[in-house]
């Protein structure tokens, strides 16, 4: 995304990092750069390229997302991606219940995209 795609007064979504748990804020943009876009009367900024918050020289403080379902589905993807890796993480044989089909459907689902 660019700055472009944001406008002042646009209600964003901010998942804050920090030491115990994540916190979930709605935020309101209320300045748009040529880079940044700033939240809370510029107390905040982000980078639209990644959307990350600006940890201005130290880590994010977080990620911003266009609305909660934008979140869930970012948190649901990695949840699922993690339940795949524990699934077949350390198994030296195929689960019997997959058959041949399946396996190879499931290779081609995991295949990596080739570079042009």
């Amino acid at each position: 995304m660019t700055p472009s795609d944001f406008k002042v007064g646009q209600s964003v979504v901010v998942n804050w990092s920090g030491y115990n748990k994540s916190r979930t804020t709605e935020e309101t943009i209320t300045k748009v750069g040529h880079k940044w876009v700033e939240l809370a009367e510029g107390r905040y900024r982000f980078d639209p390229r990644n959307m990350f918050l600006d940890g201005k020289g130290y880590a994010s403080l977080g990620k911003v997302y266009l609305s909660h379902a934008e979140l869930n589905d970012e948190r649901e993807y990695s949840r699922l991606w993690n339940d795949i890796r524990r699934a077949v993480r350390d198994v030296y044989i195929p689960p019997a219940h997959l058959t041949l089909e399946q396996l190879q459907q499931l290779a081609k689902l995991l295949e990596a995209p080739e570079k042009k």
